[in-house]
């Protein structure tokens, strides 16, 4: 289209040349293609997280019914658990505009604000369980009565446990009582070590002291031998070049990986190329190409499919 790259004729004509060449169909059909993609690439995974949140609503409300206990800092997703239950109860119609967002990914921020200005309340607990599934992994948040979301402080002995427990504990673990006597022990040791070191620097091939500073007589790492060094170059000649989903469908077929990768509850995919889609999918995924991109470059692998 080289009319497109002459910057000298008019740009009335320039349009009314394009769409000479390609119709008005064609052209309002690409244009619905572009938005499409641009949707996809901008929010298609929550608007994937959206379409279950009538699933999801199924095992929310038991979720975050349970007594959540906070450590210092979290205490903005406790007060988020407290909104949510008022909601549920029938306190509350709507989420409040003080409501905290700042555990929604912000990546997912600007689309937390429908069209009317309210909080859109899909996006908003999605995040929030989420949230809540992180902290209680790292111990933010805890369960006062759970065997494996229990508090940190919960695992530390009180002073009283600690007052009966100590002097066991020092002899299991071969310990000193008295802070005295470890500092004692750890000076005799180091003045061990001071010594074995004077007497063995001058046989040692890799350091010396010159004025009274550490330097290496050599790098300290493994010499490769040069017969290694041309070996290692034959074998790397001749290995040959892989694409990564061809390296992928062959891990597959030694180990069956892609069997792990279950379809979302009450769905089954029913494409045809189901394993070549499901590896551009994770391709996509770990290159940062995108869904969009991946559709395009790959042949017999559709956007409706990834």
């Amino acid at each position: 289209m080289e009319f497109l790259l002459d910057s000298s004729r008019p740009r009335e004509t320039t349009l009314a040349e394009l769409c000479r060449q390609v119709n008005e169909e064609d052209l309002r059909a690409a244009l619905i293609s572009c938005r499409e993609f641009q949707r996809l690439e901008e929010r298609g995974f929550i608007d994937e997280m959206c379409s279950y949140y009538g699933y999801l609503r199924r095992y929310l409300p038991t979720f975050f019914e349970l007594p959540f206990q906070a450590e210092p800092g979290s205490r903005p997703l406790l007060e988020a658990v407290t909104i949510v239950r008022r909601m549920d109860h029938g306190e509350l119609r709507k989420l409040p505009p003080s409501a905290p967002v700042n555990f929604v990914p912000s990546a997912w921020r600007k689309f937390l604000l429908r069209e009317d200005g309210q909080i859109d309340r899909r996006i908003w607990e999605i995040a929030l369980s989420l949230a809540l599934r992180d902290a209680l992994r790292s111990g933010d948040l805890y369960l006062p009565e759970s065997r494996r979301h229990v508090s940190f402080w919960n695992l530390v002995y009180d002073e009283g446990q600690w007052a009966q427990a100590r002097r066991g504990a020092y002899e299991q673990l071969s310990l000193f009582h008295e802070a005295d006597a470890v500092v004692t022990k750890l000076s005799e040791e180091f003045n061990l070590a001071a010594r074995e070191l004077d007497r063995n620097l001058p046989q040692n091939p890799f350091a010396t002291f010159q004025n009274g500073e550490l330097h290496l007589k050599r790098q300290d790492t493994l010499e490769i031998p040069e017969g290694v060094r041309r070996l290692s170059q034959t074998i790397e000649a001749r290995l040959p070049r892989i694409r990564i989903e061809d390296l992928l469908r062959d891990v597959h077929k030694r180990c069956g990986f892609l069997h792990a990768f279950r379809s979302l509850p009450g769905y089954e995919s029913r494409l045809e190329n189901l394993y070549p889609t499901l590896l551009a999918a994770i391709t996509a995924h770990a290159t940062n190409l995108g869904m969009a991109a991946m559709a395009q470059s790959a042949e017999g692998i559709t956007l409706e499919g990834l």
